[in-house]
């Protein structure tokens, strides 16, 4: 008895979980990383132009650049582990193809989370416009969007 297509698919739907769990937990990191940052920059900030250190200007850029960089780069990231999480449910849902393995349309998780992910509808109610809601867009552009808070950032801290 060898590797039957029904171990490979479990090793798929593993696969899937582990990827968009990773994924959510890096979101979360970058996250409190990002708001960690934030709230330093602002307390630099904050004070008095007169009771700053010196240098206080360049720590404000660096803090800010630092913010920049790691926001597109946390994107990348997010598109990444998104990818892999389509990958493999592609690679199952193509195994759950087989009708003689899984007979009842129930058993086809990932046939029905293609449908929704592709907006094409499914099973479980009417077509769910996913385009630009879906995790791929919260973990990409949520990111992209505090780049462009962060360039904000830096930008005040340049011109002050």
């Amino acid at each position: 008895m060898g590797i039957e297509k029904k171990d490979i698919w479990q090793v798929y739907v593993g696969l899937a979980q582990y990827a968009d769990a990773s994924s959510w937990n890096r979101f979360y990191n970058f996250l409190m990383f990002s708001s960690i940052l934030g709230l330093a920059w602002a307390t630099v900030y904050c004070q008095p132009p007169t009771a700053r250190p010196p240098g206080a200007r360049a720590v404000l850029a660096l803090m800010a650049i630092i913010g920049l960089a790691s926001s597109v780069t946390w994107s990348f990231l997010g598109a990444r582990n998104r990818g892999w999480v389509r990958w493999y449910l592609d690679r199952a849902e193509d195994i759950e193809g087989d009708k003689d393995l899984f007979k009842e349309s129930a058993w086809r998780v990932c046939c029905q989370t293609k449908l929704a992910r592709d907006r094409s509808g499914s099973a479980l109610g009417p077509e769910i416009p996913y385009e630009w809601a879906g995790s791929f867009q919260h973990l990409t552009l949520a990111p992209l969007a505090m780049a462009f808070l962060f360039f904000i950032l830096l930008l005040a801290s340049l011109i002050e």
